[in-house]
């Protein structure tokens, strides 16, 4: 059975710092699937994944649009990590490009919203080292009300690549000593 239910909700309005600019709201939504992150139930691993109801979040996600400002809505479809698939190829990055195709065929011309990001961080799945790391795709609205800098694109999607990246400190003071022989102790 799979369930859905609100992950994190940020609601702000007004100026973030003194160079004027405007809040974002975030909508985070989540797909709950039996016996992974605390759920009740038994995960059943040999079951293909059931669908991952994208459209349902993100419409849940879009009612929660504070309006007059950025709003992006994150969809974690709680999925199996498929890095030997190509991104356009996974079954979640195709059920949600059609949540805008069908907005499209609807007549909505103007988007509610100024993007939105999927992740797939199945950390719950893999926990060796050298586990596949976790998949995203960044979805742009074509004609957002408030659109936002590509700045802030570009930092989520910086900080999507590294999220999970955990460097071990002594390994890479070794690493940096055995390239950088030439630095004292001093400059490390």
């Amino acid at each position: 059975m799979v369930s859905q239910s609100i992950s994190l909700t940020i609601h702000r309005k007004g100026t973030l710092n003194s160079s004027g600019r405007k809040a974002q709201a975030v909508e985070a939504k989540s797909r709950h699937r039996a016996g992974v992150l605390h759920q009740p139930g038994t995960l059943d691993t040999e079951a293909d994944p059931a669908p991952a109801k994208i459209k349902d979040l993100y419409e849940q996600a879009l009612g929660q649009n504070p309006g007059e400002m950025p709003f992006v809505v994150f969809v974690d479809v709680n999925l199996p990590l498929s890095p030997t698939t190509a991104p356009m190829d996974k079954s979640w990055v195709k059920e949600a490009m059609q949540c805008f195709d069908d907005r499209r065929w609807e007549g909505n011309l103007t988007d509610p919203d100024t993007g939105l990001i999927l992740t797939n961080f199945g950390w719950h799945y893999y926990r060796d080292r050298g586990s596949p790391p976790g998949e995203f795709m960044l979805v742009r609205a074509m004609h957002p009300q408030y659109p936002i800098q590509e700045e802030t694109w570009n930092l989520l999607d910086r900080a999507l690549n590294e999220y999970g990246l955990i460097l071990d400190d002594e390994e890479h003071e070794k690493a940096v000593r055995s390239r950088y022989p030439e630095l004292s102790e001093k400059e490390l």
